[in-house]
Protein backbone atom coordinates (compact mmCIF):
# COMPACT_ATOMS: atom_id res chain seq x y z
CA UNK A 1 0.00 0.00 0.00
CA UNK A 2 1.16 3.51 -0.64
CA UNK A 3 2.41 5.68 1.92
CA UNK A 4 0.39 9.14 2.59
CA UNK A 5 2.64 12.28 2.50
CA UNK A 6 2.80 14.89 4.38
CA UNK A 7 1.83 18.40 3.87
CA UNK A 8 5.92 18.68 5.18
CA UNK A 9 6.88 16.63 2.11
CA UNK A 10 4.93 18.33 -0.64
CA UNK A 11 5.69 21.78 0.68
CA UNK A 12 9.16 20.33 0.49
CA UNK A 13 8.87 19.36 -3.07
CA UNK A 14 7.13 22.52 -4.00
CA UNK A 15 10.10 24.15 -3.11
CA UNK A 16 12.21 21.90 -4.80
CA UNK A 17 10.31 22.50 -7.86
CA UNK A 18 10.53 26.53 -7.26
CA UNK A 19 13.79 26.60 -7.51
CA UNK A 20 14.23 24.49 -10.54
CA UNK A 21 11.94 26.78 -12.28
CA UNK A 22 13.92 29.83 -11.01
CA UNK A 23 17.41 28.17 -11.99
CA UNK A 24 15.92 27.17 -15.33
CA UNK A 25 14.34 30.34 -16.15
CA UNK A 26 17.76 32.18 -15.70
CA UNK A 27 19.24 29.79 -18.15
CA UNK A 28 16.45 30.09 -20.63
CA UNK A 29 16.82 33.87 -20.35
CA UNK A 30 20.90 33.43 -21.07
CA UNK A 31 20.23 31.06 -23.94
CA UNK A 32 17.50 33.60 -25.10
CA UNK A 33 20.18 36.46 -25.24
CA UNK A 34 22.94 34.24 -26.36
CA UNK A 35 20.83 33.50 -29.35
CA UNK A 36 19.74 37.25 -29.86
CA UNK A 37 23.35 38.39 -29.85
CA UNK A 38 24.57 35.64 -32.52
CA UNK A 39 21.86 36.50 -34.99
CA UNK A 40 22.57 40.04 -34.22
CA UNK A 41 26.29 39.26 -35.27
CA UNK A 42 25.33 37.18 -38.22
CA UNK A 43 23.13 39.77 -39.85
CA UNK A 44 25.97 42.47 -39.43
CA UNK A 45 28.30 39.84 -41.16
CA UNK A 46 25.83 39.08 -43.86
CA UNK A 47 25.19 43.35 -44.58
CA UNK A 48 29.01 43.86 -44.65
CA UNK A 49 28.85 41.21 -46.77
CA UNK A 50 26.50 42.14 -49.19
CA UNK A 51 27.90 46.01 -49.13
CA UNK A 52 31.56 44.41 -50.46
CA UNK A 53 29.17 42.31 -53.14
CA UNK A 54 27.61 44.96 -54.25
CA UNK A 55 31.47 47.51 -54.28
CA UNK A 56 32.82 44.53 -56.18
CA UNK A 57 29.91 44.26 -58.76
CA UNK A 58 30.34 47.86 -60.44
CA UNK A 59 26.58 48.23 -60.46
CA UNK A 60 25.03 51.97 -59.46
CA UNK A 61 22.62 52.24 -56.65
CA UNK A 62 19.74 52.42 -59.50
CA UNK A 63 20.71 49.17 -60.98
CA UNK A 64 21.15 47.35 -57.94
CA UNK A 65 17.94 48.68 -55.97
CA UNK A 66 16.62 47.89 -59.94
CA UNK A 67 17.82 44.09 -59.32
CA UNK A 68 16.45 43.71 -55.92
CA UNK A 69 13.30 45.06 -56.94
CA UNK A 70 12.40 42.07 -58.93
Amino acid sequence: MARAKTVQSIEAQIKKAEERVTRLKGAYKDAVSQLDELNEELKTLRMKSLVEAIKKSGKSYEEVMRLIKL
